[in-house]
């Protein structure tokens, strides 16, 4: 992918990175921070943002969409950075994530630009006739040059002014040989990278009992996930349904962290080998593409694959494919390492919401449900049009545990 890779410098994720050693050392520095057994440590961080979603939901239900984006983009330039995202400010580094992940839904559809075909293209000078898409990757690679750079000299400056909080970010810069160093500046480049890698309810008795999923904590601890099989075919079919990448409508920089930690089913990889495939011959770099839409939408595998149904998880069957064979890569070796982090995230956002909050569809004149349509928009990333629904706190205690939980948490 030139377009992308090497004329917008895509390469801080090693999503966009070709096989090799330097991508090795990516995929291990993010899977030290990401595995199944590190991510739980995250958890604080995690239930403290969600906390701040839930009264947000309670002041402004309408805007629950821009609520759900901002919790997980907080949630990521938290732990990464220290940085804490004011809701009702500009961000700068939000907005350089959104437009260039504005740039990547584009550029990362492979053939969209002659480059990703005839790859000598890329050294035309982009003030020649019909080379505008130099100039174009020439804006977005200061975009994405900013978007690395910019946080992660905050927290040096931080660091060096002895005021920096806790983060990845932190940890990695701590862990820097000395500037004398000849690897200084590569290791600063793969540690400035790292931080960026890292962004229907059915019958209470499916959920869980009150005492699990009443309202004495929120939001939910996470030892209480065993109990709840509702919440985690929740999560599951919300993987599987429609690959609206990212889920539940992670717009702007989650979008983008996501991306990371997911893989988009439209991205494409390139064979470093001829190889042979169900008697097919495929030749050394050709543009394969995963039809992960088609394994998690196999009717023989799902009973009507085109419904959102968690119960399709509620009963065992060696049948039902688990989502994670798709929605998180398809590769072999190569699934995405923030998948835990990124179940986490679902699971606290969902399982609290539910706890404390009724959502019902909006009602016509006549007092009738008007139940939204599943739309969504098209191209690389996915995501929900907008609609409308009703949010409104369970009880007048579950309010109550609302607005103790953030005044606690504003305490400590």
């Amino acid at each position: 992918m030139p377009m992308v890779v090497e004329l917008m410098e895509w390469g801080f994720a090693f999503t966009a990175l070709a096989y090799g050693s330097w991508w090795r050392r990516h995929r291990r520095s993010f899977n030290e921070n990401f595995h199944r057994n590190a991510v739980f440590k995250y958890q604080p961080n995690q239930t403290h943002e969600v906390k701040q979603f839930l009264i947000r939901l309670l002041v402004t239900p309408e805007d629950f969409m821009y609520h759900i984006r901002h919790t997980f983009s907080a949630t990521i330039m938290n732990l990464a950075y220290g940085i804490k995202v004011n809701p009702h400010e500009v961000s700068p580094y939000m907005t350089r994530a959104a437009e260039s992940l504005a740039g990547f839904a584009v550029a990362g559809m492979t053939g969209t630009f002659w480059v990703d075909y005839i790859p000598a293209l890329k050294y035309v000078p982009s003030w020649f006739p019909g080379a505008s898409f130099k100039r174009l990757a020439a804006h977005y690679k200061r975009v994405n040059n900013d978007l690395t750079e910019l946080p992660f000299k905050f927290i040096e400056d931080q660091m060096k002014a002895g005021k920096a909080v806790p983060s990845l970010a932190a940890t990695f810069i701590e862990a820097l040989p000395p500037k004398g160093d000849p690897t200084y500046e590569e290791e600063r480049t793969l540690r400035k990278r790292l931080p960026r890698l890292h962004r229907r309810s059915g019958d209470d008795r499916l959920l869980g009992s009150d005492v699990l999923l009443g309202y004495d904590i929120v939001p939910r601890d996470f030892s209480d996930r065993p109990d709840l099989p509702y919440i985690n075919a929740l999560i599951k079919e919300t993987s599987r349904w429609n690959l609206a990448y990212l889920l539940v409508s992670l717009l702007d920089y989650q979008c983008y962290t996501c991306l990371l930690m997911l893989e988009p089913p439209a991205v494409g990889h390139m064979s470093s080998n001829d190889d042979e495939y169900d008697g097919y011959f495929i030749l050394k770099g050709t543009i394969v593409y995963g039809n992960a839409w088609s394994i998690l939408h196999d009717p023989t595998i799902y009973t009507k694959p085109s419904e959102y149904r968690p119960e399709r998880y509620l009963k065992p069957d060696p049948r039902v494919r688990d989502p994670e064979v798709a929605a998180f890569g398809l590769v072999v070796g190569n699934v995405r390492p923030g998948r835990h982090m990124s179940d986490n995230s679902l699971y606290c956002i969902i399982v609290s919401t539910l706890a404390v909050y009724d959502i019902k569809a909006p009602v016509d004149q006549d007092g009738k449900p008007m139940m939204p349509k599943a739309a969504f928009t098209s191209g690389l990333l996915t995501y929900p049009e907008p609609f409308k629904c009703i949010i409104k706190p369970r009880s007048r205690a579950a309010e109550d545990l609302i607005r103790e939980s953030v005044s606690e948490t504003n305490n400590d």
